[in-house]
C-alpha cells in the first residue's frame, strides 16, 4: 500500500469509525425519543380519563353541597342522576387501573373513591355538614389532580411541557369555579353575608383569575382563541353580576338572588370549560401523535443525511474559525458594556474598558498610567479606601458601593468588586475591578428618604391643624367656667363692700371658684395628653380611645344640636399608638360634624360603633360624592365647599392607621351618609 495512502487511510478510518458511532448513537436516541413519546401518549390518555373523573365528581360535589345547604329541598333528582354517571366513570377508571401500570398515587385514589358511597348515605340522611362534604369531595379532586400532575411530571420538551402546564392551570381554574359554585350556593340559599365567608368567596375568585392568567399566558394561540370564543357566553355575565351582588352585600340588605339561576349559570360555565378541556386534550394528543410520526420519519430520513455529514465535518472546521471570530466579538462586547479596570500592585491603571471610559467621561489615554484615585469623589471617605487597600493587599476580595467623580464634575455610583491577581509565586501582581452602575438605585433611595421626610412634615402640619381646632373647642368650653368665676368673684367683692360677706358664704363662693378652676385645669390636661409628642406603643381599647376623644369634643358637638350615638361592643386590646389613634378618631368625628353643618342637615346624627377589632364612624350628611370618593385620601384633597380645610386630615389618618398602627382605613356610602371604617390587626 502506498505509504501516502496509508497515512491518509488512518485518519479516514478514524473519521469513519467516529461517524459510525455517531450514527448509531443518534439513531438510538431517535428510537428512545419515539418510545418515550409513546409512553407520554399513554400517560396523557390516562390523565384525560382522570380529568373526566374529576369533572363528574365536581358536578356531584356541587349538587351534594346544594342539597345539604337547602336541607334536601332542591337538587335531589339531579344528584341521583349524577351519581349514576359518576359511578360509570369510576368503574371505567378502576378497570383501567387493572390493565395499566400506574404509579402509587393513582392506586391511593382508588382507595379514596371506595369511601364515596359511605358519604353519599350521610348526604341522603342530611347527617353531614355542607363544609365537610365540600372538603371530602375537594380532597378527592385534589388527589385526582395530583394524579394528573404525577402522570405529566416526567413529560419533557419545551413546547409539549408548556401545553401540559397550560392544561394543568386550566384544570385548577375549572376546580376553582366548581368550588365557587358550592360556596356561592351556600351564601345564596342561607342569605349569608358575613365578612369571613365573603372573604373566602373573594379569594376563590382571585385564585381563579390567577390560574386563568397562568393558563392564557402559555396557551397556544389556537387554544387561547377557542377559549375566548367559548367563554363569551351570556351565563358568564350573569355569574359576574351575581358575584358583584354577593361581594357588595351587607347584613342590612338581603341578597335577593335566585339560586336556580346562579346554579344553572355557573354549571353552564363549567360545561363550557369541559368542552374547552376536551379541545385542549385533543390538541395535546394530536401534538404528541404528530411528534411520534415526525420522529419516526426523522429516524428514517437521518440515514439519508449521512452524505451531508461530510459537509458538516468541513463546516465544523469553518465554525471553529467563526467561533474564534465570535470570541473576539464577545471580548469587544464585554469591553463595551462591562465597567472594568486593571491596576498594578501600586494602584496605577494599566487597562480600562470602554464602558469605564463612557461612565467616567475620561479617555483611555487620560486614565492609563494614572492612579485610580483620579476618579475618587470627595464624598467618599478616606477610611473606605484604607479598608479597601488593607483587604486587597492581603489577597482578599473587596466589595462596596462607591461614589466616583466624573470628568465633567458630575458623579456616579458603582457597586465595585475588586479581586487581586497573583503571579506564579503567589504574590499580588495586579488588581481587577468589576463594577456595576447603581446610580439610579442610589438616587431612588435618596428620593424615597426625601418623601419620608415630606410625609413627616405633612403629619406635623396635620397636627397643627388639629391643634387649631382643639384650641377653638377649648376656648368655647372655657367661656362658661370663666364667666362663672368672674360672676362669683364680683359677688364676693360686692358682699364685702356691703359688709354682708359672712364666713359660710365666703367658703361656698370660694369653693365654686375652685371647682371651676379645676375644670379649666382638667381641660388643659386633656389637651396636653391628646397631643403628646412622644410616640410610645401602649395597650389600649376602643372604649378608652372613644371616651378620651368625646371628653374633648362632645360638649362642642352637642352645643351644635348634633346627636351623638354610641354603640361600643368591643373589649379587644390593641398594642398601638393611642395618641395617634385618637387624632384619627377626632378627625373623622370633626369631618362628620363639618359636613352636617355645611349641608344643614335636619336631625343631624353622628354614630360611633365598635365591634371586635372594627371601629365605625358614620353620619347622615348625604355621603361622599361618587366622583371624588376614590380621591379623598390623597394629600391636599379637601371636600369642604369653603376650601378652609388643609386636605391633610384624611391623608394623614390613612398613613397613621395603615403604616403606624398596622391596620386599615376605608370609606363607603350607605343610604344616609358616609361610613368610615377602622380595622386594626390584633
Amino acid at each position: 500500500m502506498n505509504p501516502n495512502r496509508k497515512k491518509l487511510l488512518i485518519p479516514i478510518s478514524i473519521l469513519i469509525l467516529i461517524f459510525t458511532i455517531f450514527v448509531f448513537f443518534v439513531v438510538n436516541i431517535k428510537y428512545k425519543e419515539v418510545t418515550e413519546l409513546r409512553m407520554v401518549k399513554t400517560d396523557i390518555e390516562s390523565s384525560i380519563m382522570v380529568s373526566k373523573l374529576i369533572h363528574e365528581i365536581q358536578i356531584e360535589r356541587g349538587l351534594s353541597f346544594g342539597y345539604l345547604v337547602s336541607k334536601g329541598r332542591i337538587f335531589n333528582e339531579k344528584l341521583q342522576k349524577q351519581r349514576l354517571k359518576t359511578k360509570v366513570i369510576i368503574n371505567s377508571f378502576k378497570k383501567q387501573v387493572e390493565v395499566e401500570e400506574y404509579n402509587e398515587i393513582i392506586n391511593n385514589i382508588t382507595k379514596i373513591l371506595d369511601t364515596i358511597d359511605m358519604v353519599r348515605v350521610k348526604v341522603d340522611r342530611l347527617d353531614e355538614k355542607p363544609r365537610d362534604v365540600l372538603e371530602y369531595y375537594s380532597k378527592i379532586v385534589n388527589s385526582l389532580l395530583q394524579g394528573v400532575y404525577q402522570l405529566t411530571k416526567k413529560i419533557d420538551g419545551l413546547e409539549l411541557r408548556e401545553k401540559v402546564i397550560s392544561y394543568l392551570n386550566f384544570l385548577q381554574l375549572k376546580e376553582g369555579i366548581a368550588i365557587e359554585r358550592a360556596i356561592g350556593t351556600m351564601i345564596i340559599l342561607n342569605n349569608i353575608t358575613n365578612l369571613d365567608l365573603k372573604l373566602q368567596y373573594y379569594k376563590q375568585i382571585v385564585k381563579q383569575e390567577e390560574y386563568e392568567n397562568s393558563f392564557l399566558d402559555i396557551a397556544s394561540p389556537n387554544i387561547k382563541k377557542y377559549y375566548i370564543e367559548h367563554i363569551d357566553a351570556k351565563c358568564i355575565q350573569d355569574i359576574k353580576d351575581i358575584e358583584n351582588k354577593i361581594l357588595r352585600s351587607s347584613k342590612y340588605k338581603p341578597l335577593n338572588i335566585d339560586v336556580s339561576i346562579w346554579f344553572s349559570s355557573i354549571s353552564e360555565k363549567i360545561d363550557i370549560l369541559k368542552d374547552v378541556e376536551d379541545y385542549i386534550t385533543n390538541n395535546i394528543l394530536k401534538f404528541v401523535i404528530k411528534k411520534i410520526n415526525q420522529n419516526s420519519i426523522n429516524t428514517t430520513i437521518f440515514l439519508l443525511l449521512i452524505i451531508f455529514s461530510i459537509i458538516l465535518f468541513i463546516y465544523t472546521i469553518y465554525s471553529i474559525v467563526h467561533i474564534l471570530k465570535a470570541e473576539v466579538k464577545l471580548k469587544n462586547i464585554i469591553d463595551k458594556y462591562i465597567i472594568s479596570s486593571t491596576t498594578n500592585h501600586k494602584g496605577k491603571i494599566i487597562s480600562v474598558s470602554s464602558a469605564f471610559c463612557k461612565i467616567s467621561g475620561y479617555d483611555k489615554k487620560e486614565l492609563i498610567g494614572k492612579p485610580h484615585n483620579i476618579i475618587r469623589h470627595q464624598d467618599t471617605s478616606k477610611e473606605l479606601f484604607e479598608q479597601m487597600w488593607q483587604k486587597i493587599q492581603n489577597g482578599e476580595q473587596f466589595t462596596a458601593d462607591i461614589k466616583n467623580h466624573k470628568k465633567d464634575g458630575g458623579y456616579y455610583w458603582v457597586n465595585t468588586n475588586i479581586e487581586p491577581v497573583f503571579d506564579n509565586k503567589g504574590l499580588v501582581k495586579s488588581y481587577i475591578a468589576i463594577k456595576h452602575d447603581i446610580t439610579d438605585k442610589i438616587d431612588l433611595e435618596d428620593a424615597i428618604e426625601k418623601n419620608r421626610i415630606k410625609d413627616k412634615q405633612l403629619m406635623h402640619q396635620s397636627r397643627l391643624a388639629q391643634m387649631g381646632e382643639m384650641i377653638s373647642m377649648i376656648a368655647h368650653e372655657w367661656r362658661q367656667p370663666l364667666a362663672a368665676i368672674s360672676s362669683t368673684s364680683s359677688g364676693i367683692y360686692l358682699k364685702a363692700q356691703l359688709g354682708k360677706l359672712d364666713k359660710e358664704t365666703a367658703m361656698e363662693l370660694s369653693k365654686n371658684i375652685t371647682k371651676f378652676s379645676q375644670h379649666l385645669s382638667t381641660t388643659i390636661d386633656d389637651f396636653r395628653d391628646f397631643f403628646k409628642t412622644n410616640k410610645e406603643k401602649k395597650e389600649t381599647t376602643y372604649i378608652e380611645i372613644i371616651d378620651s376623644v368625646l371628653g374633648i369634643v362632645e360638649i362642642s358637638i352637642l352645643n351644635k344640636n348634633i346627636k351623638l350615638e354610641k354603640n361600643i361592643n368591643s373589649d379587644y386590646k390593641f398594642y398601638t399608638y393611642p395618641s395617634e389613634l385618637k387624632q384619627v378618631v377626632l378627625n373623622l368625628i370633626k369631618n362628620s360634624e363639618d359636613i352636617l353643618i355645611e349641608n344643614k342637615i335636619e336631625d343631624p346624627i353622628i354614630t360611633i360603633e365598635a365591634k371586635d377589632n372594627i371601629l365605625t364612624v358614620r353620619d347622615n350628611g348625604g355621603g361622599v360624592p361618587l366622583d371624588i370618593i376614590d380621591n379623598i385620601f390623597d394629600p391636599y384633597f379637601s371636600t369642604k365647599l369653603k376650601k378652609d380645610g388643609t386636605g391633610l386630615g384624611l391623608y394623614m389618618s390613612k398613613i397613621i392607621i395603615e403604616e403606624h398602627c398596622n391596620g386599615k382605613l376605608d370609606v363607603y356610602n350607605d343610604e344616609n351618609g358616609a361610613v368610615f371604617i377602622i380595622e386594626l390587626n390584633l
